[in-house]
């Protein structure tokens, strides 16, 4: 907590000398293209980011107001969770229902504006309030802020959170999504640059050879 902002403030400051020694590594002949992909990446993960951060603090305000309404004790805090659990794409949403939905059933009595009595019918009226979240977040947010810098398939980015979850625990989820989402990018860059299509014709050698095919040709 301590070293965290003191390595970030030190690196934003000498950034540009940073950019400058990373950029007179690359050969002349290949800076620009590097350059290039470099600004995709870029732009590709600072999408991601800022998206993310959007979503997540209107789906944890949205969270908030729909447990005050339904009278979930500790509403607040459980907002503000469901919001931090939203950085996860997809699942985080699911992930936040488990301390919910474990106060809303250990609740007695009536609360909120709604006055929903404690126990399972508070449990699903929460439940109510974290699948609206989940389709506010799904439907309308991420679609909104990632479709035109991520461009993902879903299983795509469940397989990648299966994969980060298991290597790097929670922060391994927050890093699957933008980290295939920029191995994506270089991939799309490499084969539209190395790659040929179509193949090239195969040049006949033996003269003999042609001149047996023409006439079978013919």
């Amino acid at each position: 907590m301590v070293l965290g902002p003191l390595l970030a403030f030190y690196l934003l400051v000498d950034l540009p000398k940073i950019r400058r020694g990373a950029t007179a590594l690359v050969p002349l002949r290949r800076r620009e293209e590097v350059l290039g992909l470099g600004r995709k990446v870029g732009d590709t993960l600072g999408g991601f980011f800022r998206g993310q951060l959007v979503v997540a603090a209107m789906v944890g305000a949205a969270a908030t107001l729909g447990l005050w309404l339904a009278g979930v004790p500790y509403f607040a805090v459980l907002g503000a969770l469901t919001g931090l659990l939203a950085l996860v794409p997809l699942i985080g949403i699911v992930i936040a229902a488990v301390p919910v939905l474990f106060v809303a059933l250990a609740t007695e009595g009536r609360s909120g504006p709604l006055h929903v009595p404690g126990g399972w019918p508070l449990a699903l009226a929460a439940v109510v309030v974290l699948v609206a979240a989940q389709s506010l977040d799904t439907r309308v947010l991420s679609p909104l802020f990632h479709a035109p810098t991520v461009r993902l398939h879903p299983v795509s980015v469940l397989l990648s959170l299966l994969v980060g979850g298991a290597l790097l625990g929670f922060w391994g989820m927050i890093l699957a999504v933008p980290t295939v989402a920029a191995g994506k990018v270089v991939a799309l860059h490499l084969w539209d640059t190395r790659a040929q299509w179509p193949p090239r014709p195969t040049v006949v050698r033996d003269a003999g050879e042609a001149q047996h095919r023409s006439s079978a040709s013919g």
